[in-house]
């Protein structure tokens, strides 16, 4: 069989961290990797279109936690969202016994329901990794609940140039030519990152009072001292 580019990525991670997710459409080879990756490797596979596999889940504590000695290969798990608030929870009962790597791995359509399910962080607490990862999901998930639907990638680069820009005079007119939007949309999303505390933005020090001269505000990105935003 070929191997796969991903298959070394994908086994680091699986030592790294509890649970990996892996999305993408469908007959992309996800199953073919996840098998080639379960034989090195005590593990189990469940397809959740299989009506015999998902009876096997009708408990799925009891069953997941009887196989916590074993990789658990969840495929099509967009079929089971009620599955992930199980997961967290045999995730974060196993870490006191020492299973903290390598207990499942998640197979899906790349949907927004899924990132939305799988966002409430099944990674390790403690990483650059994770960091990274965090800020993906945060972008992805969390601001959606929100109502704001904006584009996680522009998002993301917004807030990475505001990041670059940390306690610097803020230009709105050059984040947007940058961003190829206006002015106002700049500030509706700086406007929603200082409300979510992600950004501060520090008032001149002057009023400016009876004055033309009008002194632009600065900006502190939250996410400096995470040192993840920083790069692009």
């Amino acid at each position: 069989m070929i191997e796969r580019r991903l298959t070394a990525e994908f086994e680091e991670r699986l030592d790294s961290t509890p649970a990996v997710a892996l999305l993408g459409p469908r007959q992309v080879g996800k199953t073919t990797l996840a098998r080639q990756i379960g034989r090195k490797r005590p593990s189990i596979y469940l397809d959740l279109e299989s009506e015999s596999d998902r009876a096997r889940l009708s408990e799925s504590e009891l069953f997941l936690g009887s196989h916590e000695d074993k990789l658990v290969i969840l495929d099509e798990v967009h079929r089971a969202p009620e599955l992930f608030q199980n997961l967290r929870g045999l995730i974060d009962r196993g870490r006191p016994k020492g299973l903290r790597t390598g207990r499942f791995l998640l197979l899906g359509s790349a949907s927004l329901d899924l990132m939305q399910q799988s966002g409430e962080s099944l990674a390790d607490r403690l990483s650059r990794r994770w960091r990274q990862d965090f800020i993906r999901t945060y972008l992805e998930r969390d601001i959606a609940m929100f109502g704001r639907r904006i584009p996680a990638e522009t998002l993301r680069r917004f807030w990475t140039m505001l990041a670059h820009c940390q306690s610097a005079l803020l230009n709105a007119a050059e984040l947007a030519r940058a961003l190829g939007v206006d002015g106002k949309t700049i500030a509706s999303w700086l406007d929603l990152l200082v409300d979510l505390l992600l950004v501060r933005r520090l008032e001149p020090w002057h009023a400016n009072a009876g004055k033309r001269l009008v002194r632009s505000p600065r900006t502190t990105c939250a996410t400096a001292a995470l040192g993840t935003c920083c790069s692009a």
